[in-house]
């Protein structure tokens, strides 16, 4: 009888199961009782290392932009056609019509992301362009009158 891969895989999983150390039956309970202790108090000490690193990376971060190291601050307004309602840069979210102050680099990205938005709009069709523009005041009178185009609406066969 031959045994499928999936078999073969079964049974020696099941083997390399039952040689794991913790089957070892030579440690009383209470060498095990502080080998577990020792193993909660080292991931507790990993948890700690990690956060402390956390924070003085940030720490780090808001020194460096105190000393300008990091380089100009900018206030970005964004600013996306109706397709889309947020830029999302390295897991921070940036919504529509709202102000952000980022470092300059930064800035530079997210108005490259904008300006790639709205030229994938003109590409499909222009069809949410109006959708969050601001409206202008635009005021006709007789004296500019003459500059405002005109559509012929005679259809010429």
């Amino acid at each position: 009888m031959t045994r499928s891969y999936r078999q073969k895989t079964k049974i020696a999983v099941a083997a390399e199961v039952k040689a794991r150390p913790e089957d070892v039956s030579f440690l009383t309970e209470e060498e095990i009782a502080l080998l577990e202790d020792e193993a909660d108090q080292e991931v507790q000490q990993e948890l700690k290392d990690k956060e402390i690193e956390r924070v003085k990376a940030s720490i780090r971060s808001r020194k460096r932009r105190e000393a300008s190291l990091e380089g100009e601050m900018v206030t970005v307004l964004i600013d996306v056609p109706g397709h889309s309602d947020r830029i999302t840069v390295d897991g921070s979210v940036y919504f529509h019509g709202h102000s952000y102050v980022v470092p300059y680099g930064l800035s530079q990205m997210v108005h490259e992301i904008m300006f790639r938005a709205w030229q994938h709009e003109w590409n499909v069709g222009g069809a949410n362009s109006n959708d969050y523009r601001r409206p202008t005041n635009t005021q006709l009178n007789m004296a500019n009158l003459h500059q405002v185009p005109t559509i012929n609406l005679s259809r010429q066969f």
